[in-house]
């Protein structure tokens, strides 16, 4: 299962300082989420 593609913390980091990301620099991330298989019985 993936995540919501969210922005790295380089990305606000050139926003807040007005700074230009150089060309080919990945600005989003995506977060793969994981849980071990719960087992449940009533």
């Amino acid at each position: 299962m993936k995540e919501i593609p969210k922005p790295r913390w380089t990305a606000y980091d050139a926003m807040r300082f007005d700074v230009q990301m150089p060309e080919g620099v990945e600005t989003i991330t995506q977060d793969r989420a994981y849980t071990s298989p719960i087992w449940y019985t009533p």
